[in-house]
């Protein structure tokens, strides 16, 4: 079982985009949009994979840029979809929080967790989503953790 954290301290204006999806997502994701284009990734992975899902807005108006959503909907997406794809598990969270000025997505589900060696090295041991993911979260200032529930 694996928390998937995003942590968004000072966000840059204009954040470069990364990978061609990014234009797509770019266009379907209009600035306040975050949360429902997320609800629709937790849909997906009911209807998908069969794993109940639930989403929580802790942040109400919360406010990014339009490049800041759209990362964090990547993130979010990615962690989504490796819990339908490796994770086994019957049951996965979204909550999306606000501490002391700092954004937070919370990832979180039942299965089995990340294997050690990819937590530690995910290029190593073949997960290169992991690392986008990382590497978007440190684009917004941010950091991605992985650990057990």
């Amino acid at each position: 079982m694996a928390v998937e954290r995003l942590q968004h301290h000072h966000a840059h204006e204009g954040l470069e985009l990364l990978a061609a999806n990014d234009g797509q997502l770019g266009v379907e994701l209009r600035r306040g949009r975050l949360l429902h284009a997320l609800h629709d990734r937790v849909e997906q992975l009911r209807e998908r994979h069969g794993v109940e899902s639930q989403l929580v807005n802790h942040a109400p108006g919360i406010a990014l840029t339009t490049a800041q959503e759209t990362q964090v909907l990547h993130i979010g997406s990615e962690a989504l979809a490796n819990i339908g794809r490796h994770a086994g598990a019957t049951q996965a969270w979204v909550s999306l929080m606000l501490h002391d000025g700092q954004v937070e997505v919370r990832v979180e589900a039942n299965g089995r967790g990340l294997p050690e060696a990819a937590a530690k090295s995910p290029v190593a041991a073949g997960h290169h989503g992991i690392e986008i993911m990382r590497d978007r979260a440190r684009r917004l200032g941010g950091k991605l953790d992985l650990r057990p529930r």
